[in-house]
Order: C-alpha cells, then sequence, then structure tokens
C-alpha cells in the first residue's frame, strides 16, 4: 500500500488513531495491544522527541516502543531498511528488537511508516548517576560498561549518532541499552549524510552532515566518560559540575570556548590525577576535526571483567588509569561558532544649513538687490520680475540639495 501523504499528521492525529489500535495498526500484535494513556485526559500518552512520538504498547506478553514520526523523509525508508536489517544480523547487547514498518499505522484513512521497538524497563542514563553517587564501585563498573560498549559497537562498524544520557538506559542488572536509532550509522549507509547533528551537550562543536561514520560516536563517547569519572571520584562533582536533565559534566558552551569554561577549569584542577589528565586530553579534542579523533577504547585502558556476578572486587578489578597524552593542536581554533560580521557604519550625513537660516540669507540678497537695481535705473517691475524668478531659482536648489536627516 501507497500513497502520497499531505500533510503529515500532527501528534494530535496520532493520538486520536491510536485510540483504537485495532483499526489504526497493520501488525497484528499492535493491533490487539494496549496503549498507554495519560493520567489527566486518559488519551494515548506520547513521549515528544525532535523526530518523532513515542508510544507505549502492550500486546499481552510484550511491551513495544512505537515511534509515529513528525515529518516526512524521502530517505528514511532506506535508512531504517539498512539499519533494521544490520541489526538483525548482528549480535550485540546493547540494541533492542526492531522494525521498520513502512505500512505502519493509519490516520486519516492513509497509512504511514512508523518503527516498532522492545520497550526497555530501566534508568536513564544522568538518573542513574544520580541514585548511585555515592556508591563510587557502582559507577566505576559503568565507566568500565561504556568503554566496553562503544568498542563493541566499534567492533561492528556501527556508531549510534546521538549518544547521550537520554538514549541510553540502565537495567536493574547494571546493562546499558541503546535507544533512538534515527541517526545510526551502519556500513550499508556510507556516504549518506546524517540526518541529524545529535544532542549539542555531547557533540563535537564542529560536527557536520558529512561527519557520518563508524567513527561518529568517538566525541560523545569521550564526553560520557570524562562526565562518569569525574563523579565517580568525587561524587560532589554533580552539584559542582550542574549535572542535569539536559547535561552531564560539559555543554555545548564548553566545547565552543574551553578557555573560558569553568567546567574544564574545575576538572583540569582536581585533586584526583586521573580526572585531570582525562579532563586535559578531552579538552585537546576540540582542536581537531570530527573525523580524526581517536576511539575511546583506544586509550582508556581496561582490564576484562572477571567472570561470575556483578559483584566489584577491586583487587581483581582495578579501575584502569588513564595513559594518553593530549593530542597535538590541530585545525580548529576557538571560538568555533562562526565570529558575527561587523556591520560598516554608514556614511557620515554632511550638515546641513538650516531652512530658516537660508530663507533669511535670501531675504537680505533681496534687499540688497533692490537698492542696487534702482541705483542702476530699473524700475521696480522689471526688479520684481527677477526677484520673482531669482527666488523660484533659490527654492528649487534649497529643496533639491537636502540630504536626509539624521534617522
Amino acid at each position: 500500500m501507497r500513497a502520497t501523504h499531505t500533510p503529515w499528521p500532527a501528534q494530535a492525529d496520532y493520538i486520536e488513531a491510536l485510540q483504537d489500535p485495532a483499526s489504526a495498526f497493520f501488525d497484528p500484535a499492535l493491533q490487539n495491544g494496549t496503549v498507554e494513556l495519560d493520567d489527566v485526559l486518559g488519551l494515548p500518552k506520547p513521549r515528544s522527541g525532535q523526530m518523532a512520538s513515542v508510544y507505549k504498547v502492550f500486546d499481552g506478553r510484550k511491551t513495544w516502543a512505537v515511534r509515529c514520526f513528525n515529518f516526512a523523509s524521502a530517505e528514511r525508508a532506506d535508512r531504517y531498511r539498512a539499519i533494521s536489517d544490520f541489526l538483525a544480523r548482528s549480535s550485540n547487547r546493547y540494541t533492542v528488537d526492531f522494525a521498520y514498518l513502512p505500512d505502519g499505522i493509519v490516520v486519516a484513512s492513509q497509512p504511514y511508516p512508523i518503527v516498532k521497538m522492545e520497550w526497555v524497563e530501566g534508568d536513564l542514563f544522568h538518573a542513574y548517576i544520580a541514585k548511585h553517587l555515592n556508591s563510587p564501585r557502582v559507577l566505576q563498573r559503568l565507566a568500565w560498561s561504556w568503554v566496553e560498549m562503544v568498542r563493541d559497537l566499534h567492533a561492528l562498524g556501527m556508531a549510534h549518532g546521538d549518544l547521550q544520557h537520554g538514549n541510553v538506559l540502565v537495567t536493574d542488572a547494571g546493562e546499558l541499552k541503546l535507544v533512538d536509532y534515527d541517526g545510526v550509522f551502519v556500513p550499508a549507509l556510507a556516504g549518506f549524510g546524517s540526518l541529524e547533528d545529535g544532542h549539542p551537550n555531547y557533540q563535537h562543536p564542529c560536527r557536520q552532515s558529512r561527519n557520518f561514520g563508524p567513527q561518529l560516536d568517538n566525541f560523545s563517547a569521550w564526553s560520557v566518560y570524562l562526565s562518569i569519572v569525574a563523579v565517580a571520584r568525587d561524587r560532589t562533582a554533580w552539584q559542582a559540575l550542574g549535572f542535569g536533565d539536559e547535561c552531564l559534566a560539559l555543554r555545548r558552551a564548553d566545547y565552543v570556548r574551553p578557555s573560558t569554561s569553568a567546567t574544564f577549569a574545575r576538572l583540569a584542577a582536581s585533586s584526583d590525577a586521573e580526572v585531570r589528565k582525562i579532563s586535559t586530553f578531552v579538552r585537546s579534542l576540540l582542536a581537531h576535526e570530527p573525523d580524526g579523533l581517536p576511539a575511546l577504547e583506544s586509550s582508556a585502558r581496561f582490564d576484562a571483567m572477571p567472570s561470575g556476578g556483578t559483584a566489584i572486587d577491586e583487587r581483581l578489578w582495578p579501575f584502569a588509569p588513564f595513559e594518553r597524552e593530549p593530542l597535538a593542536a590541530g585545525t580548529y581554533a576557538e571560538p568555533f561558532e562562526p565570529r558575527p560580521i561587523p556591520i560598516p557604519a554608514p556614511p557620515p550625513v554632511p550638515p546641513q544649513t538650516p531652512l530658516l537660516t537660508r530663507a533669511g540669507g535670501g531675504l537680505a540678497a533681496t534687499a540688497g538687490g533692490y537698492w542696487v537695481f534702482h541705483a542702476l535705473g530699473f524700475s521696480p517691475a522689471q526688479f520684481g520680475a527677477v526677484a520673482l524668478l531669482g527666488w523660484a531659482l533659490a527654492l528649487i536648489l534649497v529643496f533639491s540639495s537636502r540630504g536626509p536627516g539624521p534617522p
């Protein structure tokens, strides 16, 4: 089934359609499912994002996240087919069951695509950190798991494209799960550009659409790793550095002007040598193009997790030291954002003689001319005609030469 969809459904249209899952969905499991409702109006509950709104649907056995897109995209089908096929063939424990359904939902008698993803229960990344501020060993394990995940994604030749607190869940067992695959890179998408730039508080400020490949996550991986280590070594960093809903330790403003960043300054002055070294290294990444950054696992050395159980024994698994030196000076210099183009000042307006002054001068010239004409023997009528012509010419010159006044 194919149709031209104009205009694209708004969130309110999806909410209306989802009140009857049996007629809204094509997928049998979703048709028999129950859509999560909000507590106020009893309507389907959306979770809004940049590219889609997400609804929770329980089919009796499994819970699904249904992503309904906010706008049309000619490339969407090709991208999602490539991602879906890749994840179906690849074995990894960080992604969830995922399918792109080109005819997924009916809105106003027209079919539209959706993504059907397994719903994962767990804490958002920043919430998990906040929950374990008093458990440095748990946070050390989180840092180890983070490096391991990035290493495993690189081994598959894929990148998530938007590693940030809202797209990473931590299960009760401490496992990392990735959601939101809109910006994922897989080998079949080589040559494409990225559809989105990712969360600005986690991305290199010079990232562009053409920076789309297996190295896509390198900068955000370093940024998150530094944040975990900082708070694992000093729990007061959570409050001092302003960890919150939209960031961990660092923000876009820190990347754009690191020399004036209070966060980089505090990290560089940390009493912990590991935090000082890693923060200096991460800051040095900002002098280089996004595609040329080293992978996290190449420098954040760690030992293999001991087999059996999840308990942390520092004698068996020490928190690995960081041994990488800062990168040499690179291409970019701050500030990274375009400098404002100066607007030239308007040319000065030449001073204008006030109109009354000019009129007074004209009267004086007329009176003087009368006496000169009288002395030369001209009659008053002749003088009047000449004076009238003179005044007319003077008025023309006065008003035609008036420039624009000051604003």
